[in-house]
């Protein structure tokens, strides 16, 4: 279902993120600081509004994006490593030879193969996270990747543009570039494609070869994007600092489904009228295809970084300061 995640823009998203005005809430303990990063249960604030969701546990480490291949694997994507959990979530466990400096967004495509990205990093693992390989990406901006194969797979420079592999991160050509800035993308498979590059919404339907422009100049306050997801070819979805947009002619026309003026927005749908839209500290859902949205979850002095889901009933959340959730 986490951007459902950058150089320049995500220490800009990262610092907005930060904790926002809120009234007076109890102190909070500090993080656990021990080398084996064991779990410290916490009772939930009295301002959060956690309604089916339960605050699991929190570890020494700014976490940055969650993501569970099963019901008990899982993997955190934190500050200076990464870290797996084969019991829900109950203990955590550094994974070896992954000190890497801020890893941004997680992704598993099977419950063996798996990516982590960072601002100029790519780890990959073909064993189900056990061992990960570190490569280095060839730009220093990225802001988003997704893979539709244990083998193909695309990331969006800040500056560069879209860029894509075939050989699992080994080697990236250029598939899209232009002179505006901020690209977020989406594959549904490793043919048709969508992209909002600065505002003009593209096409292609083959892997990124060629792009068909759909419509030109979305406009958004400082002409940003975040992340976006299609559900099919015509339904899809793209977060702004206005909120969250819609569209269901293939990108012909937008319109406003999810009212906000945010910094840090991620979509995740499950199908096509069942998903969740982070939003910086509130994680919202809908069952009618974004209709009409309620509050799943709200934290009063922390902000999420990320959340993943099985189902509509079967999720995780991670946030900056280093706390994980469970949906019940």
């Amino acid at each position: 279902m986490r951007i459902l995640i950058l150089f320049a823009c995500a220490f800009v998203l990262c610092q907005s993120c930060s904790k926002t005005s809120t009234p007076p809430t109890p102190a909070t303990p500090p993080k656990p600081d021990t080398p084996n990063f064991p779990v410290s249960l916490y009772n939930p604030k009295p301002l959060d509004t956690l309604n089916n969701w339960v605050r699991v546990g929190r570890v020494a480490h700014d976490l940055e994006d969650i993501w569970f291949t099963s019901n008990s694997a899982g993997f955190i994507a934190t500050d200076s490593c990464l870290l797996k959990t084969a019991d829900n979530g109950i203990t955590w466990t550094k994974i070896p030879n992954t000190s890497y400096q801020y890893l941004y967004n997680l992704q598993f495509i099977d419950d063996q193969n798996g990516f982590v990205q960072g601002v100029r990093e790519l780890g990959i693992t073909q064993d189900g996270g056990t061992t990960w390989e570190l490569k280095t990406l060839p730009d220093n901006s990225i802001l988003y990747f997704q893979f539709v194969t244990a083998t193909t797979g695309f990331y969006a420079d800040n500056v560069q543009g879209i860029k894509k592999t075939t050989d699992a991160g080994s080697h990236w050509t250029s598939v899209l570039t232009s002179a505006q800035r901020n690209f977020p993308f989406y594959f549904l498979d490793s043919l048709r494609g969508f992209s909002m590059g600065g505002g003009d919404f593209s096409v292609s339907t083959n892997g990124g070869s060629n792009w068909a422009l759909k419509t030109a100049h979305v406009t958004t306050y400082d002409n940003r994007f975040y992340k976006m997801q299609f559900i099919d070819t015509p339904t899809g979805y793209c977060a702004t600092p206005n909120g969250l947009i819609k569209s269901i002619d293939g990108g012909i026309t937008w319109a406003n489904c999810l009212a906000a003026t945010t910094t840090f927005m991620i979509p995740y749908f499950i199908d096509a009228n069942n998903g969740y839209c982070l939003d910086r500290n509130t994680i919202y859902k809908t069952t009618n295809g974004g209709q009409t949205w309620t509050i799943s979850c709200k934290l009063p002095s922390d902000n999420f970084s990320g959340f993943h889901f099985l189902d509509m009933n079967t999720g995780w959340a991670s946030t900056f300061g280093g706390y994980f959730l469970r949906l019940k």
